[in-house]
Protein backbone atom coordinates (compact mmCIF):
# COMPACT_ATOMS: atom_id res chain seq x y z
CA UNK A 1 0.00 0.00 0.00
CA UNK A 2 1.02 3.62 -0.42
CA UNK A 3 0.08 4.43 3.17
CA UNK A 4 0.99 3.20 6.63
CA UNK A 5 -1.38 3.35 9.56
CA UNK A 6 -0.29 4.83 12.88
CA UNK A 7 -2.42 2.36 14.85
CA UNK A 8 -1.01 -0.71 13.16
CA UNK A 9 2.54 0.48 13.67
CA UNK A 10 1.96 1.00 17.39
CA UNK A 11 0.77 -2.57 17.83
CA UNK A 12 3.57 -3.99 15.68
CA UNK A 13 6.19 -1.99 17.60
CA UNK A 14 4.95 -3.11 21.00
CA UNK A 15 4.92 -6.73 19.88
CA UNK A 16 8.50 -6.39 18.64
CA UNK A 17 9.54 -4.91 21.96
CA UNK A 18 7.77 -7.69 23.83
CA UNK A 19 9.81 -10.34 22.00
CA UNK A 20 13.11 -8.52 22.45
CA UNK A 21 13.38 -6.74 19.10
CA UNK A 22 13.83 -3.40 20.82
CA UNK A 23 15.64 -1.39 18.17
CA UNK A 24 12.95 -1.59 15.46
CA UNK A 25 10.27 -0.89 18.07
CA UNK A 26 12.09 2.26 19.17
CA UNK A 27 12.57 3.32 15.55
CA UNK A 28 8.80 3.11 15.03
CA UNK A 29 8.19 5.21 18.15
CA UNK A 30 10.69 7.80 16.96
CA UNK A 31 8.97 8.05 13.57
CA UNK A 32 5.58 8.46 15.24
CA UNK A 33 6.90 11.20 17.52
CA UNK A 34 8.26 12.99 14.46
CA UNK A 35 4.88 12.79 12.75
CA UNK A 36 3.14 14.31 15.76
CA UNK A 37 5.85 16.90 16.22
CA UNK A 38 4.84 18.16 12.78
CA UNK A 39 1.18 18.10 13.90
CA UNK A 40 1.63 20.28 16.99
CA UNK A 41 0.03 23.36 15.42
CA UNK A 42 -3.02 21.32 14.42
CA UNK A 43 -3.28 19.93 17.95
CA UNK A 44 -2.86 23.34 19.55
CA UNK A 45 -5.49 24.96 17.33
CA UNK A 46 -8.06 22.45 18.57
CA UNK A 47 -6.83 22.81 22.16
CA UNK A 48 -7.18 26.59 21.93
CA UNK A 49 -10.54 26.42 20.18
CA UNK A 50 -9.35 28.25 17.06
CA UNK A 51 -10.20 25.19 14.95
CA UNK A 52 -13.22 22.90 15.24
CA UNK A 53 -12.91 19.19 15.98
CA UNK A 54 -14.15 18.30 12.50
CA UNK A 55 -12.46 15.31 10.89
CA UNK A 56 -10.61 17.53 8.42
CA UNK A 57 -8.85 19.34 11.29
CA UNK A 58 -7.74 16.28 13.25
CA UNK A 59 -4.26 14.76 13.18
CA UNK A 60 -3.77 11.97 10.62
CA UNK A 61 -4.49 8.30 11.14
CA UNK A 62 -2.23 7.32 8.24
CA UNK A 63 0.75 8.77 6.39
CA UNK A 64 2.60 8.20 3.13
CA UNK A 65 4.77 5.13 3.53
CA UNK A 66 7.81 6.82 1.97
CA UNK A 67 7.64 10.48 2.92
CA UNK A 68 5.49 10.27 6.09
CA UNK A 69 3.35 13.02 4.59
CA UNK A 70 -0.02 13.05 6.42
CA UNK A 71 -3.24 12.12 4.65
CA UNK A 72 -5.75 14.76 5.71
CA UNK A 73 -8.42 13.50 3.29
CA UNK A 74 -9.23 10.46 5.39
CA UNK A 75 -11.50 9.42 8.27
CA UNK A 76 -9.11 10.94 10.80
CA UNK A 77 -11.38 11.03 13.84
CA UNK A 78 -9.58 7.98 15.22
CA UNK A 79 -8.99 8.48 18.91
CA UNK A 80 -7.77 4.91 19.34
CA UNK A 81 -4.88 5.67 16.98
CA UNK A 82 -3.75 8.59 19.13
CA UNK A 83 -4.27 6.63 22.34
CA UNK A 84 -2.06 3.91 20.87
CA UNK A 85 0.75 6.44 20.36
CA UNK A 86 0.62 7.47 24.01
CA UNK A 87 0.50 3.82 25.06
CA UNK A 88 3.46 2.81 22.91
CA UNK A 89 5.74 5.75 23.64
CA UNK A 90 5.06 5.94 27.37
CA UNK A 91 5.44 2.17 27.78
CA UNK A 92 8.76 2.10 25.93
CA UNK A 93 9.96 5.08 27.96
CA UNK A 94 8.90 3.45 31.22
CA UNK A 95 10.88 0.35 30.28
CA UNK A 96 13.87 2.61 29.52
CA UNK A 97 13.92 1.34 25.95
CA UNK A 98 13.18 4.84 24.65
CA UNK A 99 14.76 8.10 25.86
CA UNK A 100 12.48 11.09 25.42
CA UNK A 101 13.76 14.53 24.49
CA UNK A 102 12.22 17.76 25.77
CA UNK A 103 10.54 18.17 22.39
CA UNK A 104 9.09 14.66 22.65
CA UNK A 105 7.63 15.55 26.03
CA UNK A 106 6.03 18.72 24.64
CA UNK A 107 4.47 16.68 21.83
CA UNK A 108 3.03 14.16 24.27
CA UNK A 109 1.73 16.95 26.49
CA UNK A 110 -0.09 18.46 23.50
CA UNK A 111 -1.60 15.06 22.70
CA UNK A 112 -2.97 14.78 26.24
CA UNK A 113 -4.48 18.28 26.11
CA UNK A 114 -5.92 17.53 22.67
CA UNK A 115 -7.68 14.43 23.99
CA UNK A 116 -9.10 16.53 26.80
CA UNK A 117 -10.26 19.23 24.36
CA UNK A 118 -12.22 16.75 22.24
CA UNK A 119 -13.60 15.09 25.40
CA UNK A 120 -12.50 11.65 24.23
CA UNK A 121 -14.72 9.89 26.78
CA UNK A 122 -17.82 10.99 24.85
CA UNK A 123 -16.41 11.80 21.41
CA UNK A 124 -17.91 10.07 18.39
CA UNK A 125 -14.97 8.85 16.32
CA UNK A 126 -14.34 6.62 13.30
CA UNK A 127 -12.75 3.99 15.50
CA UNK A 128 -10.51 1.02 14.73
CA UNK A 129 -12.48 0.20 11.57
CA UNK A 130 -12.47 3.76 10.17
CA UNK A 131 -16.21 3.78 9.62
CA UNK A 132 -19.23 5.92 10.58
CA UNK A 133 -18.63 7.99 13.67
CA UNK A 134 -20.03 6.88 17.00
CA UNK A 135 -18.81 6.55 20.57
CA UNK A 136 -16.71 3.38 20.50
CA UNK A 137 -15.85 1.45 23.63
CA UNK A 138 -12.64 0.33 21.90
CA UNK A 139 -11.57 3.93 21.27
CA UNK A 140 -12.40 5.15 24.77
CA UNK A 141 -10.56 2.19 26.26
CA UNK A 142 -7.49 2.63 24.06
CA UNK A 143 -7.14 6.29 25.01
CA UNK A 144 -7.61 5.31 28.64
CA UNK A 145 -4.77 2.79 28.32
CA UNK A 146 -2.59 5.45 26.75
CA UNK A 147 -3.31 7.97 29.48
CA UNK A 148 -2.58 5.45 32.24
CA UNK A 149 0.72 4.52 30.56
CA UNK A 150 1.53 8.23 30.30
CA UNK A 151 0.73 8.77 33.99
CA UNK A 152 2.81 5.75 34.98
CA UNK A 153 5.82 7.38 33.37
CA UNK A 154 5.32 11.10 33.98
CA UNK A 155 3.43 11.00 37.26
CA UNK A 156 0.04 12.19 38.39
CA UNK A 157 -1.66 15.50 37.72
CA UNK A 158 -5.15 16.79 38.38
CA UNK A 159 -5.85 16.87 34.64
CA UNK A 160 -4.66 13.32 34.05
CA UNK A 161 -6.52 11.94 37.02
CA UNK A 162 -9.76 13.60 35.89
CA UNK A 163 -9.38 12.42 32.29
CA UNK A 164 -8.68 8.87 33.43
CA UNK A 165 -11.65 8.96 35.82
CA UNK A 166 -14.00 10.12 33.05
CA UNK A 167 -12.65 7.52 30.63
CA UNK A 168 -13.04 4.70 33.13
CA UNK A 169 -16.60 5.72 33.97
CA UNK A 170 -17.52 5.92 30.29
CA UNK A 171 -15.94 2.56 29.50
CA UNK A 172 -17.68 0.83 32.40
CA UNK A 173 -20.98 2.29 31.25
CA UNK A 174 -20.83 1.16 27.63
CA UNK A 175 -19.19 -2.27 27.96
CA UNK A 176 -19.82 -4.93 26.84
CA UNK A 177 -22.09 -3.40 24.17
CA UNK A 178 -21.39 -0.40 21.99
CA UNK A 179 -23.30 2.83 22.54
CA UNK A 180 -26.28 4.01 20.52
CA UNK A 181 -24.70 7.36 19.54
CA UNK A 182 -26.03 8.46 17.10
CA UNK A 183 -29.24 6.40 16.85
CA UNK A 184 -29.11 3.51 14.42
CA UNK A 185 -25.45 2.68 14.95
CA UNK A 186 -25.80 0.31 17.87
CA UNK A 187 -23.53 -2.68 17.55
CA UNK A 188 -24.05 -5.52 19.96
CA UNK A 189 -20.62 -7.10 19.56
CA UNK A 190 -17.46 -5.64 18.03
CA UNK A 191 -14.20 -7.57 17.80
CA UNK A 192 -12.24 -4.33 18.35
CA UNK A 193 -13.06 -4.73 22.04
CA UNK A 194 -10.63 -7.67 22.10
CA UNK A 195 -7.78 -5.14 21.88
CA UNK A 196 -8.85 -3.84 25.29
CA UNK A 197 -8.08 -7.32 26.62
CA UNK A 198 -4.92 -7.99 24.59
CA UNK A 199 -2.56 -6.29 24.35
CA UNK A 200 -3.87 -3.26 26.25
CA UNK A 201 -5.10 -5.02 29.39
CA UNK A 202 -7.27 -2.04 30.29
CA UNK A 203 -10.42 -3.92 31.39
CA UNK A 204 -11.13 -5.88 34.55
CA UNK A 205 -10.92 -9.67 34.59
CA UNK A 206 -14.70 -9.85 34.57
CA UNK A 207 -14.99 -7.46 31.62
CA UNK A 208 -12.26 -9.33 29.75
CA UNK A 209 -14.05 -12.65 30.18
CA UNK A 210 -17.34 -11.17 29.02
CA UNK A 211 -15.72 -9.60 25.94
CA UNK A 212 -13.90 -12.80 24.99
CA UNK A 213 -16.89 -15.07 25.51
CA UNK A 214 -19.28 -12.77 23.65
CA UNK A 215 -16.95 -12.25 20.70
CA UNK A 216 -16.24 -15.98 20.53
CA UNK A 217 -19.92 -16.88 20.65
CA UNK A 218 -21.08 -14.35 18.08
CA UNK A 219 -18.13 -13.56 15.80
CA UNK A 220 -16.09 -16.77 15.53
CA UNK A 221 -16.11 -18.30 12.05
CA UNK A 222 -14.19 -21.19 10.38
CA UNK A 223 -11.30 -19.05 9.08
CA UNK A 224 -11.12 -16.26 11.67
CA UNK A 225 -13.37 -13.78 13.44
CA UNK A 226 -15.65 -11.32 11.70
CA UNK A 227 -15.32 -7.74 12.91
CA UNK A 228 -19.05 -7.41 13.61
CA UNK A 229 -22.28 -8.85 12.28
CA UNK A 230 -23.25 -7.14 9.02
CA UNK A 231 -19.74 -5.99 8.12
CA UNK A 232 -19.61 -5.13 4.41
CA UNK A 233 -15.84 -4.70 4.03
CA UNK A 234 -14.60 -7.55 1.80
CA UNK A 235 -18.08 -8.99 1.61
CA UNK A 236 -18.96 -11.77 -0.82
CA UNK A 237 -17.29 -11.35 -4.26
CA UNK A 238 -15.85 -7.99 -3.15
CA UNK A 239 -13.30 -7.86 -5.98
CA UNK A 240 -16.04 -8.05 -8.59
CA UNK A 241 -18.14 -5.42 -6.84
CA UNK A 242 -15.42 -2.77 -6.54
CA UNK A 243 -12.40 -1.88 -8.64
CA UNK A 244 -8.88 -1.95 -7.21
CA UNK A 245 -8.86 1.72 -6.26
CA UNK A 246 -12.33 1.57 -4.72
CA UNK A 247 -11.91 -1.33 -2.30
CA UNK A 248 -10.20 0.62 0.46
CA UNK A 249 -11.66 4.08 -0.13
CA UNK A 250 -13.10 6.10 2.73
CA UNK A 251 -16.73 5.06 3.18
CA UNK A 252 -17.05 6.66 6.61
CA UNK A 253 -19.42 9.40 5.45
CA UNK A 254 -21.58 7.06 3.40
CA UNK A 255 -21.54 3.57 4.85
CA UNK A 256 -24.86 2.83 3.15
CA UNK A 257 -23.07 2.79 -0.22
CA UNK A 258 -20.91 -0.15 0.82
CA UNK A 259 -23.42 -1.80 3.13
CA UNK A 260 -25.88 -2.27 0.26
CA UNK A 261 -23.37 -4.70 -1.27
CA UNK A 262 -23.26 -6.88 1.83
CA UNK A 263 -24.44 -10.48 1.72
CA UNK A 264 -25.83 -11.91 4.98
CA UNK A 265 -23.53 -14.39 6.69
CA UNK A 266 -20.68 -13.54 4.29
CA UNK A 267 -18.66 -11.14 6.41
CA UNK A 268 -14.89 -11.27 5.93
CA UNK A 269 -13.15 -13.46 8.50
CA UNK A 270 -10.15 -11.63 9.99
CA UNK A 271 -6.87 -13.11 11.16
CA UNK A 272 -6.13 -10.44 13.79
CA UNK A 273 -7.82 -12.05 16.72
CA UNK A 274 -7.03 -15.74 17.15
CA UNK A 275 -3.47 -15.03 18.30
CA UNK A 276 -4.74 -12.48 20.82
CA UNK A 277 -7.34 -14.91 22.12
CA UNK A 278 -4.61 -17.55 22.39
CA UNK A 279 -2.57 -15.17 24.56
CA UNK A 280 -5.60 -14.47 26.72
CA UNK A 281 -6.24 -18.17 27.34
CA UNK A 282 -2.53 -18.88 27.88
CA UNK A 283 -2.50 -16.26 30.63
CA UNK A 284 -5.66 -17.73 32.12
CA UNK A 285 -4.06 -21.17 32.10
CA UNK A 286 -0.91 -19.88 33.83
CA UNK A 287 -3.06 -18.57 36.67
CA UNK A 288 -5.61 -21.36 36.93
CA UNK A 289 -3.85 -24.50 35.62
CA UNK A 290 -7.30 -25.52 34.39
CA UNK A 291 -7.27 -27.97 31.51
CA UNK A 292 -10.14 -26.17 29.75
CA UNK A 293 -8.07 -22.96 29.56
CA UNK A 294 -5.08 -24.86 28.18
CA UNK A 295 -7.22 -26.47 25.52
CA UNK A 296 -8.74 -23.16 24.43
CA UNK A 297 -5.29 -21.57 24.18
CA UNK A 298 -4.00 -24.42 22.07
CA UNK A 299 -7.07 -24.35 19.84
CA UNK A 300 -6.55 -20.66 19.00
CA UNK A 301 -2.81 -21.18 18.48
CA UNK A 302 -3.50 -23.89 15.91
CA UNK A 303 -6.13 -21.75 14.17
CA UNK A 304 -3.78 -18.78 14.04
CA UNK A 305 -0.96 -20.78 12.50
CA UNK A 306 -3.40 -22.31 10.05
CA UNK A 307 -4.25 -18.87 8.65
CA UNK A 308 -0.86 -18.48 6.95
CA UNK A 309 -0.66 -18.90 3.18
CA UNK A 310 2.27 -19.93 0.98
CA UNK A 311 3.42 -17.01 -1.18
CA UNK A 312 6.45 -16.45 -3.47
CA UNK A 313 7.99 -14.55 -0.54
CA UNK A 314 7.39 -17.35 1.96
CA UNK A 315 4.65 -18.05 4.45
CA UNK A 316 2.57 -14.93 5.09
CA UNK A 317 -0.73 -14.21 6.79
CA UNK A 318 -3.49 -12.26 5.03
CA UNK A 319 -5.67 -9.58 6.52
CA UNK A 320 -8.80 -11.68 6.10
CA UNK A 321 -10.48 -14.47 4.20
CA UNK A 322 -13.50 -13.57 2.07
CA UNK A 323 -16.04 -15.48 0.03
CA UNK A 324 -15.31 -15.45 -3.70
CA UNK A 325 -16.79 -17.81 -6.25
CA UNK A 326 -18.18 -19.94 -3.47
CA UNK A 327 -14.78 -20.41 -1.76
CA UNK A 328 -13.10 -18.68 1.16
CA UNK A 329 -9.85 -17.15 -0.12
CA UNK A 330 -7.29 -14.64 1.20
CA UNK A 331 -8.04 -11.02 0.38
CA UNK A 332 -5.54 -8.76 -1.38
CA UNK A 333 -3.73 -7.56 1.75
CA UNK A 334 -0.96 -10.11 2.28
CA UNK A 335 0.75 -9.93 4.67
CA UNK A 336 -0.98 -8.05 7.45
CA UNK A 337 2.02 -7.19 9.60
CA UNK A 338 -0.18 -6.40 12.59
CA UNK A 339 -1.41 -10.00 12.62
CA UNK A 340 2.10 -11.38 12.18
CA UNK A 341 3.22 -9.25 15.13
CA UNK A 342 0.41 -10.72 17.22
CA UNK A 343 1.62 -14.19 16.26
CA UNK A 344 5.13 -13.28 17.45
CA UNK A 345 3.70 -12.36 20.84
CA UNK A 346 1.64 -15.54 20.95
CA UNK A 347 4.63 -17.74 20.22
CA UNK A 348 6.70 -15.96 22.89
CA UNK A 349 4.46 -17.40 25.61
CA UNK A 350 5.17 -20.86 27.00
CA UNK A 351 3.38 -23.41 24.86
CA UNK A 352 0.37 -24.95 26.63
CA UNK A 353 1.33 -28.53 25.78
Amino acid sequence: MDFVWIRDNCHVAMALDDVGQIKPAVNVARALLKIFENERLRLQEIINGTKSIDVKNRPPARVDSTTLKPDYEWANAQNDSIGDVLWLVATLAKRADLTLTDEDKRVLDDIVHYLDAIEYWQDADNGYWEEARKVNASSVGTVLAGLIAYRNYFGESDLLNEMIKKGREALDQILPNETITPPGLKRETDAAQIFLVEPLGIVTDEQAEEIVEKCTAQLLRPHGLIRYIGDSYWTKDYRSLLGLGERTKDFSENMAERDQMATPDAEAQWTLFDSLLAIYWQKRFEKSCEEAHRQRARWHIERSLGQFVDTPDGWRIPEAYFLEGGKWVPNDHVPLLWTQANVLRMLAFPSPQ
